[in-house]
This record gives C-alpha cells, sequence and structure tokens, in this order.
C-alpha cells in the first residue's frame, strides 16, 4: 500500500531532522546547516517530489 502524503511528509521530515542533527554532531556551524537545508529544500520544492525519487541525471534535465 503506497504512503498517504501525510505519512510521505511526516518521513521527509524524519529525514531531515536527522540531517540536521547528523550535521550538527559533526561540529558544523548553525549558518552551514541552513544553508544546506534550504539548498535541499529549493531543490524539492523545484521538482515537487520527494527527493528519492530524483535521479541523477534529474539535475541536468530541470523540472520534469
Amino acid at each position: 500500500m503506497p504512503a498517504s502524503p501525510e505519512e510521505v511528509a511526516e518521513f521527509e521530515t524524519d529525514v531531515l531532522a536527522g540531517f540536521v542533527i547528523a550535521r550538527a554532531s559533526a561540529g558544523l556551524a548553525d549558518d552551514t546547516i541552513s544553508s544546506d537545508v534550504g539548498h535541499r529544500e529549493q531543490v524539492r520544492t523545484w521538482f515537487a517530489t520527494p527527493l528519492w525519487d530524483r535521479e541523477p541525471a534529474d539535475a541536468d534535465a530541470g523540472n520534469n
């Protein structure tokens, strides 16, 4: 059974939170983490799909 949009959104939030925690644990500055998160959010918004649905070639293809 496919995940509901709410479940996907919750999972994305959990993945992003893990990313932030890992970067903070590695000692990166808050500004660096904020920038990293912002770039990922921009890509997510551009493609309008979860990032795990993207392939490397999508980076060159633009918005499908």
